[in-house]
């Protein structure tokens, strides 16, 4: 069953309160086992699973991902269990997670290389990315008008910055 309405509201909330917002994603990687990374995609067992270590953050039971939150600063307490959410990711790791989702969203755009004769450029049988393209397109159309790799973290994942571009151009190409 899918996430409830509630669930997803109030999951929204401890985000806010929690100063993780910007690490969601990890956390619903983690509940699914790394099968999602949206919120939206979540059953209600897993729902309940990213709650409740919300909660254990606010509690002080559990270390935040956020180095730059209050919680994360204060936080003394030893892990609630050993199914923890690991916060040792690099802001440089955290950056590459966010640079291979949006690559995920190139390929669900198809914006493969191609040969002279147009036909899809293959390395070990998979497609590959026409990077050119990609780069081109951040440059012209994302907020920040700089090609991919010189995105900061904040600007890939903050508040409609990179990846809920890609996101958004995907779900309007798609949908037509």
């Amino acid at each position: 069953m899918k996430i409830t309405q509630s669930q997803n509201k109030y999951m929204y909330q401890l985000f806010h309160q929690s100063e993780e917002t910007a690490y969601r994603d990890e956390y619903v990687h983690f509940a699914t086992n790394g099968r999602e990374t949206s919120c939206a995609q979540l059953n209600t067992h897993e729902a309940q699973y990213v709650i409740t270590m919300l909660n254990y953050v606010l509690q002080g039971k559990q270390k935040p991902l956020n180095p730059n939150s209050k919680l994360y600063k204060n936080f003394s307490a030893s892990p609630v269990n050993s199914a923890e959410i690991p916060s040792n990711i690099t802001p440089e790791q955290r950056s590459n997670n966010l640079r291979r989702k949006i690559l995920a969203y190139c390929h669900k755009l198809g914006w493969y290389a191609r040969t002279p004769s147009d036909t899809i450029l293959l390395k070990n049988g998979n497609p590959v990315l026409d990077y050119a393209r990609i780069d081109a397109w951040c440059i012209k159309y994302s907020s920040q008008h700089k090609s991919l790799n010189k995105h900061s973290i904040d600007e890939l994942g903050g508040h409609k910055g990179l990846v809920w571009q890609f996101k958004e151009l995907t779900r309007n190409t798609i949908e037509k």
